[in-house]
């Protein structure tokens, strides 16, 4: 990777911790142009940036959070499996978006699936704990969820 890159992609975790997630998104959004033309679509680098451009969108535009979510998803799942724990965050992040937007069966089935690989990997913290009695629960997708 070159350092611009590297400098593109720590402007861009700078602005978004800053809560400037306007100007985070368009940078990040650079920086996926950028990845896909050196490493192609379908590198793991680029599924950990679209997440972190997800982020940025979850404060206005949780359908593109949502489709960016479920790109890097893609990318992680083929590269390292279905069952890799990376994709359990995905997944989690995806049920809390899908809740946001009323979307409480989906925003649940997702949350399924996270719970799904944590107890195959026995991880065990308190958000996972928290993520595993929502979904035993049912309470992704209820409101103030």
């Amino acid at each position: 990777m070159q350092s611009v890159d590297q400098l593109l992609m720590t402007a861009a975790t700078t602005l978004q911790q800053h809560h400037h997630y306007h100007h985070a998104s368009q940078v990040w959004e650079v920086v996926v142009q950028r990845l896909e033309e050196t490493l192609g679509s379908d590198d793991l680098l680029l599924a950990q940036i679209l997440s972190d451009l997800a982020g940025c969108y979850v404060q206005g535009r949780l359908a593109t959070a949502e489709v960016l979510l479920h790109r890097a998803r893609r990318i992680i799942q083929t590269a390292l499996g279905p069952a890799h724990p990376t994709l359990a965050g995905l997944w989690h992040n995806l049920a809390l978006v899908s809740a946001a937007q009323g979307q409480g069966e989906k925003s649940r089935r997702y949350a399924r699936n996270a719970h799904a690989i944590l107890a195959t990997h026995r991880i065990a913290n308190t958000s996972q704990e928290t993520n595993e009695r929502r979904c035993s629960d049912g309470d992704y997708g209820k409101s103030g969820q």
